[in-house]
């Protein structure tokens, strides 16, 4: 009975031992697979912020040239509405002006 025992025991022994490594490899194995997923994150994160930055340089480029724009549109503008203005306002000729053109014309 004793030998029995004593086999027994050593086969609940073995057991446990085979599952504790296959655990363990399972374990290690999880471990290797979430090691690789957090360097593909951080990877994917690093070219993330990368095209953040671009995006951002862009953007601060294309708002210049716009307030470039702005700035152009406006003194375009305000040219504009003095040539309005010039063009609107009576026209007022003095006398001598008056007699040269007439008589010039008369020719």
């Amino acid at each position: 009975m004793f030998i029995i025992r004593n086999k027994l025991y050593q086969c609940v022994v073995a057991a446990s031992n085979f599952l504790i490594m296959t655990s363990l490899c399972f374990l290690q194995a999880d471990a290797g697979v979430l090691q690789l997923q957090n360097q593909q994150l951080v990877q994917q994160t690093e070219v993330q912020k990368q095209a953040i930055q671009d995006l951002e340089e862009k953007t601060k480029e294309l708002k210049e040239r716009q307030n470039s724009y702005d700035d152009i549109l406006i003194a375009i503008n305000q040219h504009w509405d003095q040539v309005i203005v010039y063009y609107q306002a009576p026209v007022f000729v003095d006398s001598a002006l008056y007699s040269f053109c007439y008589f010039f014309f008369q020719m």
